[in-house]
């Protein structure tokens, strides 16, 4: 969401760290204008984490935290990922499908955790794909992003039930919190996908 560039300028911040998109530049230019220090920062793959965090360590006079920080998030950027044992397809919406590829976060999560991501051939982060595309890639498992602890709606529509994860009732429910982005908890988020998937 574009920031309220206003409301913002009325808490009279030392400085604002914004995500790097495109109403979020024009908001940054504004704030600049205004005199206050502004940084937008790409945090949209692992790669990303490392540099963001030496960013900010210069900005707020905390290098060598930062720096400890950035080393930590560089090998979970840099490791090797297992061996895939099972398939993952990450739905973020259901009408008309969309799903996650290569080019997302959630992609690089799914292969530290040792899962194959079945659109991960998709270069760009997401995509709309037919119902039928996933069901003929037959994925494992069926991740959400979710903070609840029940199926997606569309889990009971009855088109939805061609695809064998859903009729076996295979579904991830990661809670946005911990998988929506990249961050310090990256690693917390890898474990947690792991863990869910030895079940």
């Amino acid at each position: 969401m574009p920031p309220n560039v206003e409301a913002v300028a009325a808490r009279h911040p030392d400085l604002v760290v914004l995500y790097n998109t495109g109403p979020n530049v024009t908001a940054a230019k504004q704030l600049e204008r205004m005199g206050i220090r502004t940084v937008l920062l790409d945090l949209n793959r692992l790669e990303d984490l490392g540099p963001a965090a030496r960013t900010l360590g210069r900005l707020t006079g905390l290098e060598q935290r930062a720096e400890s920080l950035a080393t930590v998030m560089d090998s979970l950027a840099g490791r090797p990922p297992p061996t895939s044992r099972t398939s993952i397809a990450f739905v973020v919406w259901d009408n008309p499908p969309i799903i996650i590829g290569h080019g997302s976060y959630l992609d690089q999560l799914a292969a530290q955790a040792g899962a194959r991501n079945v659109f991960g051939d998709i270069s760009a982060p997401s995509a709309q794909v037919s119902l039928e595309t996933i069901v003929a890639r037959d994925p494992q498992w069926i991740a959400v992003l979710s903070d609840s602890a029940v199926p997606p709606a569309f889990a009971r529509r009855r088109e939805w039930r061609a695809v064998r994860a859903v009729r076996e009732g295979h579904f991830l429910l990661l809670p946005g919190s911990l998988f929506g982005r990249p961050g310090p908890r990256s690693g917390e988020a890898i474990t947690q996908l792991r863990a869910r998937l030895a079940r």
